[in-house]
Formats: structure tokens, C-alpha cells, sequence
């Protein structure tokens, strides 16, 4: 017990430099095949990936562990017994089971008895948060070298972006007419099936040059009946990156700093600047017309007061020519420098399939 409390580290319970004295016979290391043997078991593969949350009782989770049938659950259980729970035994087999996790990083092998995809369940302990975390790295890093090995597939990819475009711009060549006006309720008719011929064509290039910008890309479909503030245009949900995800010490550093600023609205913003430009650029690029006024009613609902009619009668005639929502940003969203006003402006217009990934393994 004395030497517990003068070590620092695990591997000084481990270390040659240990006297006679504190290596006592109930201090004795199992062999290296009895390591061995645990440690395959360990890692052993599961065919069956087990749900935590199921499995989990309610009251076991006032005190925060490791679920049952995880990979650090089973670290401890087999701990409880190995050399006799001694501390020399359970530093050696700590000290070889992170070898075994640093191998499956280094060799890009998924971690056993670990989930790799959802979010990481901050009421567990934080040793399984950090395996979990590391179990998503590596699945992450495993697609990054799969796309990195059979580019053929991007290429297929993006073709098929193109040819959507192209589509997307001979249907606008047809549509648009002498004047080069576009109208949405056309474009639910429109097919492929549609012919025009070579002097509308003329005609209407310059105006497809100017709509060129105005391609709808990364739509994930309509949001309700909400409309752009500045065309009769539908709002169209964009397909956004998922937030990289976070370990509970991750999360309290990041509540400290907000803490410890009085202007907490601005500086969690900042904090979260990549995930917002993200999802700012994702909706530009969904709406094309769109303004910053539109992405917080469509992102932040809360920041958006509106104008309530009262008068519940109007004829379906003139709610069309009456069609701009009414209503104004919050006060914090009016406010002279806004962040969020500001990161809009300088968000260029790209789906999330063009934009820089959020979660980066490597980091």
C-alpha cells in the first residue's frame, strides 16, 4: 500500500529498480503466458456487438464505470483476480494492454467490445470514452485509406454530381424562357423528357451563366413550408457533417472557458466555429438564394421572432402575394459584430460532400 502511494506512474510498480523489500511474494507477476492468454481474450473479436444501454441497470449508473461486456470492463474484471489483484501484477497488465490498443491504432484494427459509430455516452467512465473516441478514430482512419485505395469509386462519384448538374442546367435552359425568369412550381414538373430547340438555347445562354452560381447542391429535402426571405423558393434542408465527437474532459474544458468569459454567446460560437461555418456553407449551397436571416430561422428557430396574423381569413390569393414571413432576429443576432453574422459572410457555398471533414483521426 505505501508503495502505491509513492509511485507515480504504473511502470514504477514494474521497474528493475524495485528493492527486495517491496517485491514481495504477494507482489508476484503472473508468467508471460498467463499475460498472454489475457490478453487474447481481451481482444478477442465478438461476432455479436452488444447494446450497452439495454444491458445497462439504472441504478448502476450513479456511479460511473464501464458497461458490461466492454473491452475496459473486461480489463478490470480480469484484474480482480490476476496475481491476486496485486498493484505490481495489474501495472504489468496495464502496461501490455495499452500496447495491444496502440497496435490496433497504429495497424488500423478496429477495436473489440467497442462500438465505433453513435456518440460517446458521457455517463460512462472516462477511460471507456477515451476508447471509444479511438475506437471512431480508427474506423474513420480504416474509410479514409479504404477511399484512399479504390479512387475509382470518387471518380464514379463525382461524375454523378456533374451529371446531375448538367441535367439540372439543360432543365433551366428550357424553362427560362426569353425573359430568363425561373419559377420553382416548373421545376417540379419538369423531367428529362424536355426539348428545346437550338435558338432558345442561344437565347438563354447569358442567363444561364448567371444561374450557374445558383445550383442547388447538397439538398436533403424541403423543410415543411418554410420560405426563403427573398424568393418564393422553398427552404431546402441541407446534408451537414456530423460534429466530431468529444470526451467528457473535452466538454468541461470547453464549459471552463465559457465560464470564464462574460460574453458566453460569442465565445461558444467561436468555440464551435468549425461546425457552424460547416453547416452555414452546407445551406448556401442547398439555398442559393438564401440569406442570414433564412439560416437562423432554419438553424436556430430561437433567434427568430415572428410576426403572428391575426387575421386568419385571407384568401389563398392573397397569402400568395403577401408570401414574405415577417418577423425580425433576435436581439444577440442584431447586435453590431455578431459572430455568427460575420462567419456567414465569409462561408463560401459547398455541400458537405466538398467541404474539409470535421473529424480528423489523426488529431
Amino acid at each position: 500500500l505505501e508503495t502505491s502511494f509513492e509511485a507515480q506512474f504504473l511502470e514504477d510498480f514494474v521497474s528493475v529498480e524495485s528493492s527486495a523489500e517491496t517485491l514481495r511474494s504477494s507482489a508476484a507477476v503472473p508468467p508471460p503466458t498467463v499475460v498472454d492468454r489475457v490478453l487474447k481474450e481481451l481482444f478477442r473479436e465478438v461476432l455479436e456487438v452488444v447494446d450497452f444501454d439495454k444491458s445497462e441497470h439504472r441504478s448502476s449508473r450513479a456511479i460511473k464505470g464501464a458497461p458490461l461486456g466492454s473491452l475496459f470492463a473486461q480489463f478490470c474484471l480480469h484484474s480482480l483476480w490476476f496475481g491476486n489483484c496485486n498493484i505490481r501484477a495489474i501495472a504489468v497488465l496495464w502496461i501490455e494492454f495499452v500496447r495491444e490498443v496502440r497496435w490496433c491504432w497504429e495497424e488500423s484494427q478496429p477495436l473489440p467490445k467497442i462500438p465505433a459509430n453513435g456518440v460517446i455516452d458521457l455517463s460512462f467512465c472516462l477511460i471507456h470514452q477515451k476508447l471509444q473516441m479511438l475506437a471512431m478514430c480508427i474506423e474513420k482512419k480504416r474509410e479514409l485509406d479504404e477511399e484512399f485505395s479504390h479512387p475509382i469509386g470518387d471518380k464514379y462519384e463525382q461524375s454523378g454530381h456533374r451529371q446531375q448538374q448538367d441535367l439540372f442546367q439543360e432543365d433551366l435552359l428550357c424553362k427560362t424562357g426569353a425573359t430568363g425568369s425561373w419559377n420553382e412550381d416548373n421545376s417540379s414538373k419538369g423531367g428529362q423528357d424536355v426539348s428545346c430547340d437550338a435558338g432558345e438555347t442561344t437565347e438563354n445562354t447569358n442567363a444561364l451563366e448567371m444561374a450557374s452560381d445558383r445550383i442547388r447542391r447538397g439538398s436533403a429535402g424541403i423543410a415543411g413550408s418554410m420560405m426563403l426571405l427573398n424568393s418564393r423558393q422553398r427552404i431546402h434542408v441541407p446534408f451537414t457533417q456530423d460534429a466530431p465527437p468529444m470526451t467528457e474532459d473535452i466538454h468541461e474544458e470547453r464549459l471552463n472557458a465559457v465560464a470564464a468569459f462574460g460574453d458566453s454567446f460569442n465565445l461558444s460560437a467561436q468555440l464551435e466555429r468549425e461546425i457552424l461555418q460547416s453547416d452555414m456553407s452546407a445551406f448556401k449551397a442547398a439555398n442559393p438564394d438564401a440569406v442570414f436571416e433564412d439560416f437562423i430561422r432554419w438553424h436556430s428557430p430561437g433567434d427568430w421572432e415572428s410576426d403572428t396574423i391575426e387575421d386568419s381569413s385571407i384568401s389563398g390569393t392573397k397569402m400568395n402575394d403577401d408570401w414574405r414571413p415577417r418577423g425580425r432576429l433576435s436581439s444577440r443576432m442584431s447586435e453590431h459584430g455578431n459572430f455568427w453574422r460575420k462567419l456567414w459572410n465569409d462561408a463560401p457555398a459547398l455541400p458537405a460532400y466538398d467541404q474539409k471533414p470535421l473529424f480528423n483521426p489523426n488529431l
